[in-house]
Protein backbone atom coordinates (compact mmCIF):
# COMPACT_ATOMS: atom_id res chain seq x y z
CA UNK A 1 0.00 0.00 0.00
CA UNK A 2 1.58 3.17 -1.27
CA UNK A 3 0.58 6.53 1.15
CA UNK A 4 0.33 10.19 -1.03
CA UNK A 5 1.15 13.27 1.69
CA UNK A 6 0.25 15.80 -0.65
CA UNK A 7 -3.18 16.34 0.71
CA UNK A 8 -1.45 18.85 3.86
CA UNK A 9 -0.21 20.99 0.77
CA UNK A 10 -3.35 21.64 -0.89
CA UNK A 11 -5.58 22.58 2.32
CA UNK A 12 -3.84 25.57 3.94
CA UNK A 13 -6.73 26.52 6.05
CA UNK A 14 -5.64 22.96 7.67
CA UNK A 15 -1.87 22.90 7.61
CA UNK A 16 0.39 25.79 7.52
CA UNK A 17 4.02 26.75 8.31
CA UNK A 18 5.66 24.33 10.68
CA UNK A 19 3.05 22.73 11.71
CA UNK A 20 2.52 21.33 8.51
CA UNK A 21 6.15 20.45 7.92
CA UNK A 22 5.85 18.79 11.30
CA UNK A 23 2.74 17.12 10.81
CA UNK A 24 4.16 16.10 7.27
CA UNK A 25 7.03 14.47 8.98
CA UNK A 26 5.65 12.50 11.17
CA UNK A 27 3.57 10.93 8.84
CA UNK A 28 5.66 10.11 6.85
CA UNK A 29 8.17 8.55 9.77
CA UNK A 30 4.89 6.47 10.76
CA UNK A 31 5.71 4.70 7.56
CA UNK A 32 8.37 1.80 6.74
CA UNK A 33 9.98 4.35 4.59
CA UNK A 34 13.06 5.30 5.28
CA UNK A 35 13.93 7.51 2.22
CA UNK A 36 11.48 10.33 1.02
CA UNK A 37 11.50 12.83 -2.05
CA UNK A 38 9.64 15.99 -1.19
CA UNK A 39 9.00 18.88 -3.70
CA UNK A 40 8.97 22.14 -2.14
CA UNK A 41 6.07 24.30 -4.10
CA UNK A 42 4.63 27.86 -3.82
CA UNK A 43 4.39 30.92 -5.82
CA UNK A 44 7.42 31.71 -7.86
CA UNK A 45 8.87 35.22 -8.15
CA UNK A 46 6.94 36.34 -11.26
CA UNK A 47 3.87 34.92 -9.94
CA UNK A 48 4.24 36.60 -6.38
CA UNK A 49 3.41 40.36 -7.86
CA UNK A 50 4.91 43.42 -8.97
CA UNK A 51 8.43 42.03 -7.70
CA UNK A 52 10.44 39.27 -8.50
CA UNK A 53 10.85 38.10 -5.36
CA UNK A 54 9.46 34.80 -4.26
CA UNK A 55 8.03 33.50 -0.76
CA UNK A 56 11.74 31.93 0.04
CA UNK A 57 11.28 28.41 -1.19
CA UNK A 58 14.93 28.40 -1.84
CA UNK A 59 15.72 29.93 1.79
CA UNK A 60 13.48 26.89 3.08
CA UNK A 61 15.71 24.19 1.14
CA UNK A 62 18.82 25.73 2.01
CA UNK A 63 18.36 26.09 5.56
CA UNK A 64 17.11 22.08 5.79
CA UNK A 65 20.22 20.92 3.76
CA UNK A 66 22.86 23.27 5.14
CA UNK A 67 21.87 23.87 8.73
CA UNK A 68 25.97 24.61 9.54
CA UNK A 69 26.01 27.21 6.74
CA UNK A 70 25.30 30.43 6.84
CA UNK A 71 21.65 31.43 5.32
CA UNK A 72 22.48 32.64 2.03
CA UNK A 73 19.76 35.28 0.15
CA UNK A 74 21.17 35.36 -3.09
CA UNK A 75 18.49 32.89 -4.98
CA UNK A 76 17.40 33.96 -8.02
CA UNK A 77 14.95 32.59 -10.91
CA UNK A 78 16.41 34.51 -13.28
CA UNK A 79 19.12 33.05 -15.56
CA UNK A 80 20.85 32.96 -18.79
CA UNK A 81 20.12 30.69 -21.76
CA UNK A 82 23.47 28.84 -20.97
CA UNK A 83 22.84 28.53 -17.08
CA UNK A 84 19.44 26.70 -17.85
CA UNK A 85 20.70 24.20 -20.01
CA UNK A 86 23.49 24.09 -17.83
CA UNK A 87 23.95 20.37 -16.03
CA UNK A 88 22.31 22.53 -12.73
CA UNK A 89 18.93 23.07 -14.11
CA UNK A 90 18.88 20.63 -17.15
CA UNK A 91 16.09 22.51 -19.17
CA UNK A 92 13.96 21.76 -16.17
CA UNK A 93 11.90 24.22 -13.93
CA UNK A 94 13.08 22.65 -10.53
CA UNK A 95 16.61 22.46 -8.85
CA UNK A 96 17.88 19.27 -7.71
CA UNK A 97 18.98 20.36 -3.55
CA UNK A 98 20.40 16.47 -2.81
CA UNK A 99 20.04 14.25 -0.22
CA UNK A 100 20.35 14.73 3.19
CA UNK A 101 19.96 12.16 6.75
CA UNK A 102 18.33 13.31 9.77
CA UNK A 103 17.48 11.81 12.57
CA UNK A 104 13.73 11.81 13.40
CA UNK A 105 11.95 10.14 16.70
CA UNK A 106 15.15 7.94 17.04
CA UNK A 107 14.75 6.75 13.50
CA UNK A 108 17.46 7.74 10.69
CA UNK A 109 15.60 8.82 7.61
CA UNK A 110 17.11 9.79 4.35
CA UNK A 111 15.42 13.15 2.47
CA UNK A 112 15.98 14.31 -1.34
CA UNK A 113 14.55 18.27 -1.87
CA UNK A 114 13.13 19.25 -5.22
CA UNK A 115 12.58 22.61 -5.26
CA UNK A 116 9.58 23.66 -8.11
CA UNK A 117 10.25 27.02 -9.43
CA UNK A 118 9.73 28.92 -12.70
CA UNK A 119 13.10 30.32 -14.43
CA UNK A 120 12.94 33.17 -16.41
CA UNK A 121 15.67 34.24 -19.43
CA UNK A 122 17.58 37.10 -17.91
CA UNK A 123 17.63 38.68 -21.55
CA UNK A 124 13.56 38.88 -21.91
CA UNK A 125 11.93 38.20 -18.33
CA UNK A 126 9.84 35.57 -19.73
CA UNK A 127 9.69 32.09 -18.66
CA UNK A 128 11.80 29.47 -20.33
CA UNK A 129 9.57 26.91 -22.40
CA UNK A 130 7.91 24.83 -20.09
CA UNK A 131 5.94 21.20 -21.12
CA UNK A 132 3.61 21.75 -18.84
CA UNK A 133 2.26 24.48 -16.30
CA UNK A 134 4.01 25.71 -13.25
CA UNK A 135 0.85 24.21 -11.30
CA UNK A 136 0.95 20.81 -13.52
CA UNK A 137 4.53 20.56 -12.75
CA UNK A 138 4.65 21.40 -9.17
CA UNK A 139 2.29 19.02 -8.20
CA UNK A 140 2.87 16.45 -10.29
CA UNK A 141 3.50 12.81 -8.32
CA UNK A 142 6.33 11.67 -10.39
CA UNK A 143 9.93 13.54 -11.65
CA UNK A 144 12.52 12.28 -13.89
CA UNK A 145 15.64 14.73 -15.42
CA UNK A 146 19.07 12.59 -16.59
CA UNK A 147 22.17 13.91 -15.79
CA UNK A 148 20.60 16.58 -13.24
CA UNK A 149 23.67 17.52 -10.75
CA UNK A 150 22.69 18.87 -7.37
CA UNK A 151 22.52 22.48 -6.65
CA UNK A 152 24.91 24.36 -4.33
CA UNK A 153 24.78 27.82 -4.64
CA UNK A 154 23.95 30.55 -7.28
CA UNK A 155 27.64 30.93 -7.69
CA UNK A 156 27.93 27.41 -8.84
CA UNK A 157 25.48 27.80 -12.40
CA UNK A 158 28.41 29.70 -13.68
CA UNK A 159 31.22 26.88 -13.13
CA UNK A 160 29.27 23.86 -12.16
CA UNK A 161 32.30 21.83 -11.74
CA UNK A 162 33.59 24.00 -9.44
CA UNK A 163 31.78 22.35 -6.08
CA UNK A 164 31.52 18.68 -5.67
CA UNK A 165 27.43 17.77 -6.46
CA UNK A 166 25.31 15.04 -6.29
CA UNK A 167 23.83 13.73 -8.92
CA UNK A 168 19.92 13.68 -9.52
CA UNK A 169 18.72 9.94 -9.48
CA UNK A 170 18.79 8.24 -13.20
CA UNK A 171 15.42 7.05 -13.39
CA UNK A 172 11.78 8.35 -12.90
CA UNK A 173 11.12 9.12 -8.90
CA UNK A 174 7.58 9.47 -6.88
CA UNK A 175 7.40 12.19 -4.55
CA UNK A 176 6.54 11.51 -1.08
CA UNK A 177 5.22 14.76 -0.06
Amino acid sequence: HERHYRTSYTRPDVCTGSICYRRLITTMVMSAKTEFWISVIGLSGRENGESFQGPGKSCLCDRFMFPDRPPSFGHTSIISQQDFHGPIVNTDHFLYWGRTRRTVDGKMVEFNIIEQTEFLDDVTYSPFNARDPYMKRATATTINSSRKTQYLSPEQLQDPKSQKAQRFASRKLHIDG
